[in-house]
């Protein structure tokens, strides 16, 4: 078991418990309610009078209790829900947000690291569909953003996977295509499992096959600065 699996797994049990917790302490709001309820008004009461009062007391205790249960489990549900359901990194705390330039060229600046980790935080987010794991495409980490939205995931030297989305009918199409020094056209990526075929067939000297889309543009891959020959690692922009 991995370490993010074992995260998880601790996060959804944590999560019952808070939820179980909740729960219990609704119920007993709502027992005390309703004895306490049963027990105050007169004897002289009817029966029914009586039962349907307090237990129109126990519902209003339950939904109190109930809510300041929750106030109290709020941090405990947050930490489980947080392990139980990772994003990839953390949210960022208002002290690490960086003050407002003074200059528009300082705001492009802004905006172009925020675009490139965007980029790169959905890139990891739609690998879901390649690679149903925490521990590798969906590590937000390993992808490099760039500011025209696309972002490339560097697996060896002269081997990088790029992402791009691109408009469509219905929202956006998410692209993965696999880049080699030793090819001539890039292969659309679609499961894990073609992208291990396709290494394995490079690794083992065998030819790239030609199966990358017609209207593929090599030219929406960002340049590797210093890198004619081949793909290397990235060093500029990555997400945090």
């Amino acid at each position: 078991m991995t370490n993010t699996t074992a995260r998880q797994t601790a996060g959804h049990i944590g999560g019952a418990l808070v939820d179980g917790a909740s729960m219990a302490s609704a119920l007993a709001s709502g027992a005390a309610g309703l004895l306490l309820g049963y027990r105050l008004l007169p004897a002289d009461r009817p029966h029914t009078v009586r039962l349907a009062t307090a237990g129109a007391i126990a519902v209003v205790a339950a939904i109190v209790g109930d809510g300041f249960a929750e106030a109290a489990l709020a941090p405990l549900r947050r930490r489980a829900t947080n392990a139980a359901y990772p994003m990839g990194r953390p949210y960022t705390t208002a002290a690490a947000v960086p003050p407002p330039p003074d200059t528009l060229d300082g705001a492009l600046d802004q905006v172009a690291q925020a675009t490139a980790t965007d980029a790169a935080e959905r890139a990891a987010t739609h690998a879901w569909v390649l690679d149903q794991g925490d521990d590798f495409l969906r590590a937000s980490a390993r992808w490099r953003g760039y500011p025209d939205g696309t972002a490339t995931f560097y697996l060896a030297p002269g081997a990088v996977l790029h992402y791009r989305s691109t408009p469509a009918d219905y929202g956006t199409d998410k692209e993965f295509t696999l880049l080699t020094s030793d090819a001539d056209a890039p292969v659309r990526v679609t499961t894990l499992l073609q992208l291990h075929q396709v290494l394995a067939d490079r690794a083992a000297g065998h030819p790239a096959p030609d199966d990358a889309p017609a209207d593929t543009d090599l030219a929406d891959a960002p340049d590797q600065p210093d890198q004619p020959d081949e793909v290397g690692e990235p060093e500029s922009v990555t997400a945090a």
